[in-house]
């Protein structure tokens, strides 16, 4: 089965790669104006992160590829730690998230992963939803490593390709603006089967382990209760479209 919004289809047996790995100019302007409401989703990775990598007060937690910096300040208000830096490649977006969270002591900097200056340094690292915007995935997740400090954690959740059709079918049909449509196919497109990401992380020779929104804890899925009620997007009704990988630098 093959899905299609204009000039968009989807394919789930070959990966197209993104034109670009950095959103700018005008698709900038759209992704920072999306109309979904994804707090919930926000909400609850923070606290998946929180619970699986355990970070302390004082230590440094990176974001990368940050958007408009909505993740990093759910973590900032879980966590109180006054050592979150939030970073992208795109300009647009990160002088719009400095004017949105100027209030939140969040360093929010432009940077691009592959030539980044917070290398070694930080014993959390957090990519969501972006490394499928890689064009070359195994020198994307080095770059990750190497930002993380020996001991550290990598957190990445991203979309699945061999997600179930039906699943990718009902998330696409629950977005109703048009052009925020063809940006998830498009993202879906480009996003790596679960074999693929694991064939990239045996070649870069890192320890791993694999879980899905279903393995949110009790106490999450508590503390998050009213906003699950109201949740219109509701992407916990599609347990099979994202994978999250904890990766330790060992």
């Amino acid at each position: 089965m093959k899905l299609k919004t204009g000039k968009i289809t989807f394919n789930p047996k070959i990966r197209v790669p993104e034109k670009e790995e950095i959103i700018l100019g005008k698709a900038a302007e759209r992704y920072a104006n999306r109309k979904e409401d994804r707090t919930l989703t926000y909400r609850l990775i923070a606290q998946d992160i929180i619970e699986k990598t355990n970070p302390t007060h004082s230590e440094n937690i990176l974001e990368v590829a940050c958007g408009t910096g909505q993740l990093a300040t759910k973590l900032f208000e879980l966590t109180r730690n006054p050592n979150i830096t939030a970073t992208d490649a795109s300009e647009e977006l990160i002088k719009i998230a400095k004017e949105k969270y100027k209030k939140y002591p969040i360093k929010f900097a432009v940077e691009n992963i592959h030539f980044h200056t917070k290398r070694g340094e930080n014993e959390v690292v957090v990519i969501k939803e972006a490394y499928h915007h890689f064009k070359e995935a195994e020198n994307g997740m080095r770059n990750l490593l190497m930002l993380t400090k020996k001991g550290g954690w990598i957190y990445l959740i991203d979309l699945n390709r061999d997600a179930p059709i039906e699943e990718i079918k009902k998330r696409l049909n629950s977005i109703k603006d048009k052009h925020e449509k063809m940006r998830f196919l498009v993202s879906v497109n480009a996003a790596f089967t679960k074999k693929e990401m694991e064939q990239i992380l045996s070649n870069c020779q890192v320890e791993y382990q694999t879980y899905t929104i279903k393995d949110f804890s009790k106490y999450n899925l508590k503390i998050n209760a009213d906003l699950i009620k109201k949740d219109k997007t509701s992407e916990l009704n599609y347990p099979n479209l994202f994978t999250i990988y904890l990766i330790q630098k060992l």
